[in-house]
């Protein structure tokens, strides 16, 4: 079977850097480790992509930068108004990406893969 391979939608890498740092300081090759378990290695962000958003992140005050010393790498936390603004741009996504998940619901059954999930919910 050949290997599959997702092209994530423009503003998806940001809002995962923002809630992966949310739950806990991070490093770039972290998250980009946490994003590639989260999707079975099917997306492995490159870390230009990852450093990027991060840099951006940080100017905006999305997030902050705290420097580890036992591992001598810099960390990333969510700050407050990075929290506030994942929300937000969660809320503006649901709409749409609940369409998404309904259909992929359907196609787990035609398929006999279990999918647990209650999509009626917001």
């Amino acid at each position: 079977m050949p290997a599959i391979t997702i092209n994530a939608p423009k503003g998806l890498l940001k809002i995962l850097i923002l809630d992966i740092a949310s739950k806990s300081p991070s490093s770039g090759v972290e998250i980009a480790q946490r994003i590639s378990k989260m999707t079975d290695s099917m997306w492995k962000p490159s870390p230009g992509s990852i450093y990027y958003i991060l840099e951006k992140l940080l100017r905006d005050e999305l997030i902050s930068e705290i420097f580890s010393t036992a591992k001598g790498q810099k960390r990333y936390v969510t700050t407050s108004r990075g929290k506030a603004q994942f929300l937000l741009e969660r809320e503006a996504l649901t709409p749409s990406w609940k369409k998404h998940l309904i259909l992929t619901k359907l196609m787990a059954e035609i398929l006999g893969v279990r999918f647990d999930s209650n999509l009626s919910g917001t």
